[in-house]
């Protein structure tokens, strides 16, 4: 195909962009010389059309005066011999097929075609509309001498033969009269099996414009049809145009395809100016997100959307990202409605026509408050390690004094004497209490739990916090006996109803208000659960403190259940109220909220899982000491001061007592004898061997030998863990002579053979 020598071109089109973008598109790749005229309006387009010749027009279907069909009517009305050219958008498709049934040469998807693509559309729709016209002309000048019909005859068929498109004439009967080479490429047939025969498609299946060819040998293609009139023997016929549009469907299936991937995707995709920061594009969740229009986005830049960024900050941003090298930012987006949320933004710059930006913008609201759960978790996994060591020191030293203070006040014979050695006693027994506290909130100290009514709780916390508060703080209770169970410890449960009472006392600061107190059930489904990682969906019974006092800063209310964090002055607290709260309540399985206002009062909710077996029994507390019979004890422990308070103990109780300092002496002690202990008392943390170690060693030599293990606290230490060694007894330091005795009575009278284990806590 022989490209005209001078070809006239008038581009209508009202986006000055687009005209820019095509002119350029054409001065670069219509390999033959032209002049283009450009109109911005149907009637500018009119205009011209009747003062010049033009070869071909392109035509943007959305014009400012006129649209769609009526404005490539009124052009082939004018000027019905111009070649016509359709552009159209992705979803303006079915238009351009409309359009080439009605007589248009083709149509282009903006966009989608490059300057090969453009300039060969220009050019083949020019030839084929002259091959038309030809054509028709032929039709009429059939009584012509013979050497013309000749001429023109091979001229047409030599045109014809190079085309690409199949082109067939078909009279009204269906039959063929006429093919190209092409048609018999494309129909996968040769041309005696098409000549003269019924064409294998109806002229209702043709004028549908799009149509499937199944070729001998299996292939398909897509095509698309045109159909005109034409004259073939004198006779009416239709010259049939047949394109190959496989390729082109498949890339636009990709195309919607791939545009429907980018829009289903969780993160949003952005595509900007990488000089102004102007919005290009953007998929639907960052729409939806943002709740903006895709149009309404075009209209703005990413400083308008962006909080972190301004037009001076931008610049700096924009002049980021070597080609092809991905930067990760952080950012904060305002919504159309003004609300914000923390985003993680991926950009990547590119150049095509021009540089843009290629964001990948992920919310990352959900991942900000898991990783601050986890800092928060890690915070208390820290506190609880450093209450763990504190404790086991800590109780080895109360245990020595309680234990010899208890050994002066058998001894002492002053009463006055006597009254301060039980008040040392007592001090110990607070200060145990007190570590057990630190224990508790870190969830390092395990508990006794039963099936308890929270109303009872309730109901009895409300009567102390009476005692202890002012009576112008009015306490509102409203309990319901009808809510299911809860597995708890009642001491802990009222140890939270206290300290939340007392903090919310502390809220008002004139003195005055109200505390309420309230319980109910509630079902916590995965959307709750799902932010509080530690608990489960299922039934739960809430016990709920709210007051009217001065509320929580928002800065301060992320850190309330941090350790030793308070807002009160230096003497009236210590910070571990509120995170001793939290403590107990994760103990318990269970979850705790705040929602406060300032100035307005703050609300806890405290969760607890719903638990409906049948209550045991609480077992009955013996105050009475038990002594032995002469049995022979073995004591190991690495502490002095113990080694000599356990001897003298266990001597008074009436036992026989040996001791040793490590438990490598022990070891040697008992694999050298004849197992001649009844039983074997041991410290847990010791040098070179611990107490469980050393259980072990034992009981594999001796598999009846009973076995208990003191400790102030070990991670390490459980009762799971103790009872597949074979040890019979978990003692928690510090404790009385008197349970002692009543620990080592339990353990004689087992059977050697069926040992059952058990945990004594200290109180």
């Amino acid at each position: 195909m022989s490209p005209p020598k001078n070809l006239s071109l008038l581009l209508v089109e009202d986006n000055p962009t687009d005209r820019l973008l095509i002119r350029e598109t054409l001065m670069d790749s219509l390999n033959a010389p032209h002049h283009l005229s450009e109109a911005s309006s149907l009637a500018e387009c009119l205009e011209i059309l009747g003062q010049k010749n033009i070869d071909a027009v392109l035509l943007d279907l959305g014009l400012p005066d006129s649209e769609g069909e009526r404005s490539f009517l009124k052009i082939l009305e004018m000027a019905p011999d111009v070649s016509l050219l359709v552009l159209t958008g992705l979803e303006d498709e079915e238009a351009g097929v409309s359009a080439m049934r009605h007589g248009a040469q083709d149509y282009l998807i903006k966009g989608q075609c490059d300057g090969p693509t453009l300039a060969r559309a220009v050019l083949y729709a020019v030839e084929r509309h002259r091959i038309s016209s030809e054509l028709r002309d032929l039709a009429t000048r059939l009584g012509e001498t013979t050497r013309r019909l000749r001429d023109s005859e091979a001229r047409t068929r030599e045109i014809i033969e190079a085309n690409e498109d199949a082109m067939l004439v078909i009279d009204e009967n269906n039959i063929v009269h006429f093919a190209n080479k092409s048609s018999c490429q494309m129909l996968g047939m040769k041309m005696d099996k098409l000549l003269g025969q019924p064409f294998r498609y109806s002229f209702d299946r043709l004028r549908s414009g799009d149509l499937e060819i199944r070729r001998e040998d299996g292939t398909t293609c897509q095509v698309e049809v045109r159909i005109s009139q034409t004259v073939w023997d004198d006779n009416k016929a239709h010259l049939i145009t047949l394109r190959d549009v496989t390729k082109r469907k498949e890339y636009e299936r990709e195309l919607r395809l791939f545009r429907t991937l980018i829009d289903h995707s969780s993160d949003a995709l952005e595509i900007l100016d990488a000089q102004t920061g102007q919005f290009l594009d953007m998929n639907k969740t960052g729409c939806t997100r943002l709740g903006y229009t895709l149009e309404e986005v075009k209209q703005r830049r990413i400083h308008d959307v962006d909080t972190m960024l301004n037009d001076e900050n931008w610049l700096l941003r924009s002049g980021l990202i070597a080609k092809g090298e991905v930067h990760t930012l952080e950012g904060i987006h305002r919504t159309k409605s003004g609300s914000t949320f923390p985003v993680e933004v991926n950009l990547n710059y590119v150049e095509l026509d021009r540089p843009y930006f290629v964001a990948v913008v992920r919310d990352v609201t959900e991942r900000n408050s898991l990783e601050e759960q986890l800092r928060q978790a890690q915070k208390m996994e820290a506190i609880g390690t450093l209450a763990g060591g504190i404790a086991h020191d800590f109780n080895n030293i109360m245990g020595a004094i309680r234990g010899f203070t208890e050994l002066a006040l058998r001894r002492s014979q002053d009463d006055q004497v006597g009254k301060f050695l039980g008040t040392v006693v007592t001090s110990c027994e607070r200060a145990t209490k007190l570590i057990n506290k630190i224990l508790t909130f870190s969830r390092m100290q395990p508990d006794s739990r039963q099936q308890i009514k929270l109303n009872e709780i309730i109901e009895e916390s409300a009567d102390l916090l009476r005692a202890t508060i002012p009576s112008t703080i009015e306490i509102e209770v409203d309990v319901s006996p009808d809510l299911p169970c809860i597995l708890a410890s009642a001491g802990q449960i009222q140890q939270i109803i206290l300290n939340l009472g007392t903090n919310a006392m502390h809220a008002m600061d004139d003195g005055k208000g109200k505390i309420r107190l309230c319980m109910g059930s509630v079902y916590l489904d995965e959307d709750f659960t799902s932010k509080h990682n530690n608990i489960k969906p299922g039934d739960y019974v809430f016990l709920c403190i709210s007051d009217t006092g001065s509320g929580i800063p928002a800065e301060v209310l992320e850190r309330i259940f941090e350790p030793f964090f308070t807002t009160k002055e230096q003497g009236k607290g210590t910070g571990l109220g509120l995170s001793m709260v939290h403590g107990i309540v994760q103990q318990h399985d269970g979850v705790i909220t705040v929602k406060s206002t300032p100035g307005e009062g703050t609300t806890f909710k405290c969760y607890f899982p719903v638990h409906n077996e049948e209550p045991d029994e609480a077992p009955k507390t013996n105050q009475e000491e038990i002594p032995g019979h002469g049995e022979t004890i073995l004591l190991v422990d690495d502490e002095e001061s113990l080694l000599h308070l356990g001897r003298e103990s266990l001597s008074l109780l009436g036992y026989n007592v040996e001791t040793c300092a490590s438990a490598t002496q022990a070891l040697e002690k008992v694999l050298s004898g004849d197992n001649k202990y009844d039983v074997i008392l041991t410290d847990q943390t010791m040098p070179e061997m611990t107490g469980l170690e050393l259980a072990r060693a034992v009981i594999e030599r001796f598999p009846e030998q009973r076995i208990i293990i003191s400790t102030g606290y070990s991670a390490l230490l459980t009762q799971e863990v103790a009872t597949e060694a074979g040890v019979r007894a978990i003692i928690r330091k510090p404790e009385g002579i008197v349970k002692l005795s009543q620990i080592l009575h339990k353990t004689l009278k087992q059977d050697k053979s069926t040992p059952d284990m058990f945990m004594v806590h200290s109180e």
